[in-house]
């Protein structure tokens, strides 16, 4: 037997020079392909897949389709608690204390355990706590202590049900505001909630724009007029970091909001961890991360500081998406006002 080199555990496989947890955030490369396989099979249970949004092969081979995967868990990872995992987090630990005394939990004052972390999160948004807590029927809350928290939940199953985040974005209100498509919902407020699309007033900008773009959710790239969509694209053969007509058309608008020019794929392909987005173009993004791009066009253009209220800040959004109004402007105001009644 052999001890870990990074937490000096004891190892099954002799010849490995890691454990499979400091492998995976060391890099798996250094691990035995025990703890490889062992590894692949924890990312397919979390739902980390390759960069072809595949499952992982448990085979025990370091390759790139691993390393994309577990790159793409260990930036999860490193990732702030927000304010919405906070309050799911709280609830859902709330749900499995009754579940482990057999009791209701709705019976009675309602009292909400935070850790210290949930707590630090959630206080500095004490008017939405308290909207939040009014509607789900809690009465107060408490902090937890660790060892308390210890003693009291110990070892247990993971909680039997999964509350839905504030503000939650479901089909059923993107039907009511247009869409004529589904969405992985799950998906879509997951990376709202890691890009900072948080706030009610945000997150109906952010509707407005990729209701437009998408065209009511039915595409993800943009579309051409005219005869000849090479004729089209023409226009951007020379800006946002293309070097030709053929980049204008293979980097164009993709994404329900349209990451546009080959310098933008570039960035986007970095932060994804896929350089297949650029090697691919347009088609690819739309396909493997529609929701991704819009996301990180939003987080990484928008000023979320220097959106106004009103009719103003609707503009200022739309022309860090579009540019100049070319006459969707109007539609785009709409589409916010909709979306902001929907969301309540």
């Amino acid at each position: 037997m052999n001890n870990c080199m990074r937490c000096n555990r004891e190892l099954k496989d002799p010849t490995a020079l890691y454990g499979w947890r400091c492998a995976l955030i060391l890099g798996l490369d250094k691990a035995s392909p025990t703890d490889v396989t062992i590894a692949q099979k924890l990312l397919n249970h979390l739902g980390y897949r390759d960069n072809n949004g595949r499952r992982l092969k448990e085979d025990g081979v370091y390759g790139p389709k691993t390393a994309y995967a577990s790159r793409r868990a260990m930036k999860s990872k490193k990732k702030k608690l927000s304010f919405t995992q906070a309050l799911s987090n709280a609830l859902a630990r709330y749900d499995e204390f009754f579940r482990i005394r057999g009791g209701p939990g709705g019976r009675g004052p309602r009292t909400l355990w935070l850790t210290r972390e949930e707590f630090e999160v959630l206080s500095k948004n004490t008017i939405e706590l308290q909207k939040w807590m009014e509607l789900n029927g809690f009465s107060n809350y408490d902090i937890l202590e660790d060892d308390w928290d210890r003693e009291t939940y110990g070892p247990s199953a993971p909680p039997t049900t999964t509350p839905l985040p504030l503000l939650y974005i479901s089909n059923e209100l993107l039907q009511n505001l247009g869409w004529q498509a589904s969405i992985d919902e799950e998906k879509l407020n997951r990376l709202m909630d890691e890009h900072g699309i948080t706030t009610k007033e945000l997150k109906a900008h952010f509707l407005a724009q990729i209701t437009y773009e998408s065209n009511n959710g039915t595409t993800a790239h943009e579309q051409y007029e005219g005869d000849s969509e090479f004729d089209y694209f023409r226009k951007y053969s020379y800006i946002l970091g293309n070097n030709g007509p053929e980049d204008a058309e293979k980097f164009r608008g993709a994404g329900y909001i349209h990451l546009t020019g080959k310098e933008n794929y570039i960035k986007f392909a970095n932060f994804i961890g896929d350089q297949e987005v650029v090697n691919q173009g347009w088609r690819y993004v739309e396909r493997y991360y529609p929701i991704e791009a819009a996301c990180w066009f939003f987080d990484r253009f928008v000023i979320y500081n220097n959106i106004e209220a009103g009719d103003a800040g609707i503009d200022y959004v739309s022309s860090v998406v579009l540019g100049q109004d070319n006459g969707s402007y109007a539609e785009r105001r709409r589409l916010f006002w909709k979306a902001l009644d929907l969301l309540g």
